[in-house]
């Protein structure tokens, strides 16, 4: 038996938010959850991947585990794939150029979806980048999105050097986050690793404050094209992420404060256009969160 029901209510999602991403009609998500017919494979691959399960979990076969939780659970802690599909352009009205994120096929499939979909005009999309960023932007408050795959010819007159960002592996960024937070860091690592951290501040030409807020500040960008750029606190931004998912960023107002504390700041939704977020923060606050839930 489908357990289609099971998994979309463990991810928070209404079957208009299923069809949505599938594009399909709610009807037919109804259809195949009362067991009147059945989604083709090809849909029942998209499923999986959707609800990180296999096709044998969504059809209750026994051994496999039931739904793994909202958007967040099911998106941020499954590993971040490797290979990298192409580029995702973005560009907010206050831009000349696009600013370009390197994405996976999974990230541009779920592009894809979602500005196929109906309601696409209205809501947010949230997605993984190959470059340590969790992007979460409002999609009207956007003049334009572009794919382009790996293998095609960058776009005329939308291609500057300095807007596109870099495929890096997360490895790397894990050294670098040690790098600054670790004092063994450097007896216990080869040559090597050290070489790739040296290269990669000499390029990005950063001392090691540079270093810290180049990993782990969020950019908020509002409407109008005010930006701000601080480290948020992580609580905050796994709320934002869970919220997105359910197809809206949650409260009218939402809050994304200093992570110390230092200061508060709060956002009307209707006024933010993008907030381009540390992913690796976000995953280790997701795994923790998780950790603890499991102790209680």
């Amino acid at each position: 038996m489908l357990r289609l029901r099971e998994f979309r209510q463990g991810a928070e999602w209404t079957q208009q938010r299923l069809a949505q991403e599938l594009s399909t009609t709610q009807q037919t998500i109804a259809r195949w959850e009362r067991g009147q017919s059945e989604p083709p494979l090809r849909v029942l691959r998209e499923l999986a991947e959707i609800f990180n399960t296999s096709i044998d979990g969504l059809l209750g076969h026994a051994g496999i585990d039931g739904p793994r939780g909202s958007l967040l659970d099911m998106y941020l802690k499954k590993p971040l794939p490797k290979e990298v599909w192409g580029y995702f352009g973005l560009r907010l009205p206050e831009w000349e150029v696009s600013q370009w994120h390197p994405v996976t096929t999974w990230a541009a499939r779920r592009i894809e979806r979602t500005m196929a979909s109906a309601e696409a005009g209205q809501g947010w999309l949230c997605f993984r980048t190959l470059a340590n960023r969790l992007l979460a932007f409002r999609i009207p408050a956007a003049v334009q999105f572009s794919l382009r795959s790996i293998a095609s010819e960058p776009p005329h007159g939308d291609w500057q050097e300095e807007q596109v960002r870099k495929p890096r592996g997360q490895a790397l960024y894990r050294n670098l986050a040690e790098f600054l937070n670790d004092r063994e860091w450097m007896s216990r690592t080869d040559t090597s690793q050290r070489g790739a951290v040296y290269a990669f501040m000499q390029e990005k030409k950063l001392n090691e404050k540079g270093l810290a807020a180049y990993l782990h500040d969020t950019h908020i960008l509002c409407k109008g094209g005010r930006k701000l750029s601080y480290r948020v606190k992580t609580a905050q931004l796994c709320s934002l992420v869970r919220a997105v998912g359910r197809g809206r960023a949650g409260a009218p107002v939402l809050e994304l404060s200093e992570f110390l504390g230092a200061f508060r700041n709060f956002f009307p939704e209707s006024g933010l256009a993008l907030v381009d977020m540390p992913l690796m923060d976000v995953m280790a606050h997701a795994a923790r969160f998780q950790d603890e839930a499991v102790g209680r």
